[in-house]
């Protein structure tokens, strides 16, 4: 009997064990299932998300520096400094949130190369490869004697301020026309009044002052630059009857930049003046500029003095390319001829 008690009791023993670890593994799969083996990633002691291994964390970063590759391939990529990896056991539904690729993108850095076209020391245009900037540079020589133009290699996180074909174009062109002389406008010649036929008498000479001497410049805004690449003045102040401003001549695509230093107060369409921009130069002082085909400033935007405000066009009421350049004095126009020559 005591026998039969032993082997009851072994079979007790035996039972209980298998119960414990079938429970015991229950327990494993349970918290398997719900907490997950993950690494926690940190950056300058910033917390960039979990990862199930080194491996993923490496997939994520070539990612994100192709990224940036694809702007420039020969851009330097990296982290400020190396990642932290720690072993952590994660709840499975926090990881849906888990962000990895915008965490990560954030801490990772880029260094470009850039090539700035200087003119006087003062840069003008930016370019991706020193070959676009040395092309301009030399344009710029061979057209303009006595112009101080060099090119600056630069470092740069950023590709926002390179120009474009189109752009860079307008700004050469502008630049080129600026240091050119200015062709004042031709005066008509007076019409030649018929002798009277008398001997006494000799023929009378007849005066006539055209619209275009009545005003002097506000001494605040005089000393501007000349508005647009052309010089060629196709229509004056009062040239014909309303026409408040001076018409310029040029093509489309033309720069149209600031006569001098201001705020933009108005940038999009107006009318007959079509796309308008006007800038404000304090004093009651404001200079418009019309017929643009593209506006390339917003409201409230400081610029200054030359730099490019939109390209030119013929929208609006227009006969043709051109910019019709005005100055208003208090809201009244004047004359803006002796502001820029």
């Amino acid at each position: 009997m005591s026998k039969e008690r032993a082997t009851c009791k072994i079979k007790y023993i035996i039972l209980s064990v298998v119960s414990l670890v079938l429970i015991c593994a229950a327990v494993v799969v349970t918290i398997l299932n719900t907490y997950k083996p993950m690494f926690e990633v940190t950056i300058n002691n910033e917390f960039i998300g979990y990862f199930k291994s080194r491996q993923e964390f490496d997939e994520v970063y070539q990612t994100l520096v192709n990224e940036k590759l694809q702007l420039d391939e020969t851009a330097k990529v990296f982290l400020d400094t190396n990642p932290v990896f720690k072993q952590a056991f994660v709840k499975a539904s926090t990881l849906d949130n888990n962000n990895l690729y915008t965490s990560l993108r954030a801490q990772v850095r880029a260094e470009y190369t850039t090539y700035a076209v200087l003119v006087n020391n003062e840069k003008k245009m930016e370019f991706q490869t020193k070959d676009e900037a040395d092309k301009y540079a030399k344009s710029m020589k061979d057209q303009v004697n006595n112009l101080n133009v060099a090119v600056n290699e630069q470092k740069t996180a950023e590709l926002t301020n390179i120009n474009n074909i189109e752009s860079a174009n307008a700004i050469l062109k502008d630049i080129v026309s600026r240091h050119k002389p200015v062709e004042e406008p031709k005066p008509e010649p007076k019409p030649q009044p018929k002798p009277v036929v008398k001997k006494t008498t000799k023929p009378r000479q007849t005066s006539k002052s055209t619209p275009n001497q009545n005003y002097a410049p506000v001494p605040s805004a005089s000393g501007g630059v000349w508005p647009t690449v052309s010089r060629r003045i196709s229509c004056g102040f009062g040239g014909y009857s309303g026409h408040t401003g001076l018409d310029i001549d040029g093509h489309t695509g033309d720069a149209n930049v600031a006569y001098k230093a201001g705020k933009v107060v108005f940038a999009g369409w107006s009318g007959a003046y079509g796309y308008l921009v006007k800038v404000d130069h304090g004093d009651g002082i404001q200079s418009w500029y019309a017929h643009n085909s593209k506006i390339l400033v917003s409201v409230g935007q400081n610029v200054a003095q030359g730099q490019l405000l939109a390209l030119q066009g013929s929208t609006g009421r227009s006969t043709g390319d051109h910019l019709h350049f005005e100055i208003r004095v208090n809201g009244r126009p004047v004359n803006p001829y002796p502001y820029i020559r």
